[in-house]
């Protein structure tokens, strides 16, 4: 493992040769060791090192060796899920961006490779359900910060718009019904206050319509700042720097009040900041969508 992170900090420094003789080495002491190759320790530097190689590899232009190093990290991610899970209490040498990155690079990879199209779809939906997970356990742990913006990017990643970075109407209004519901499930089985369910409720007793047009969005501007007032994402009160009465919170402000008031802010999240291009918040068009999907 040692060997491995030496040689990955060798390519930061774009010192090739000390980085290749480094992970030839850690591959090599692994190999001695093959025979107890299954304990979890030994699994997850088995990652480690096939990825650190396959980096290596991208960077000397070996494209087809550099899949087969990042084919082997993949397939003991996939076959020992449970040893190499991230989420595990002990024991865990790679993080949960590891795993990602290892999903990540390779689907770059393969993209460029179209003999290897049902490959890609394979590690596509393990990143899917590594994401899943990574939701999951931060939802377990009540890191709502950590939540929310796991959900922005899970939801990119189910819309395939995570180059684009942000959802527009069309994608929204296209968005995985069965997704949806099972991430608002996720959100509402970790605390009653949260979820897409909740915000919809709150939206229509504030009066707000669950169609609107974009050109409409002025008539409904009161109606809009009542549902904020009352999930907690505008605080009549704020007074800021000018003097004015009345602001949106802060984002990392909002997320003070929730962790230190655990009775308030019911419909505050998830609130996925940025995810839509034209609003902080995730757009009116969601509530529709919520509708149709008898969220």
């Amino acid at each position: 493992m040692l060997l491995a992170y030496i040689s990955q900090a060798y390519q930061q420094l774009e010192k090739w040769n000390e980085a290749g003789n480094s992970i030839t080495e850690s591959l090599k002491i692994l190999k001695n060791h093959a025979n107890n190759s299954t304990s979890n320790e030994e699994l997850q530097i088995q990652v480690l090192a096939n990825r650190v190689q396959g980096d290596l590899l991208v960077h000397k232009k070996e494209k087809n060796k550099a899949i087969e190093s990042y084919k082997s990290a993949f397939k003991i991610l996939k076959d020992y899920s449970e040893q190499t899970s991230p989420f595990r209490k002990s024991n865990q040498f790679i993080t949960a961006k590891d795993i990602e990155l290892v999903h990540r690079d390779f689907i770059e990879l393969l993209s460029k490779n179209n003999t290897e199209s049902e490959l890609r779809k394979d590690v596509e939906a393990s990143l899917t359900k590594h994401l899943y997970a990574q939701l999951k356990y931060s939802l377990k742990a009540k890191d709502w910060k950590a939540a929310d913006q796991q959900t922005a990017q899970l939801m990119l990643n189910l819309a395939k718009r995570e180059e684009q970075g942000y959802l527009d109407y069309d994608d929204i209004n296209n968005f995985s019904c069965p997704h949806l519901k099972e991430i608002n499930k996720l959100w509402v089985e970790s605390d009653k206050r949260f979820g897409f369910s909740v915000q919809k409720e709150i939206w229509i007793k504030t009066g707000n319509r669950l169609a609107i047009k974009p050109s409409d969005w002025k008539q409904d501007y009161d109606n809009y700042f009542s549902f904020a007032k009352t999930v907690g994402w505008y605080d009549d009160k704020k007074v800021d720097e000018q003097g004015s009465r009345g602001n949106f919170l802060r984002y990392d402000d909002l997320m003070e009040r929730i962790k230190d008031n655990p009775y308030w802010g019911r419909g505050s999240l998830p609130l996925v900041r940025g995810l839509v291009m034209v609003d902080d918040f995730l757009g009116r068009e969601l509530f529709f969508r919520l509708a149709t999907c008898k969220v």
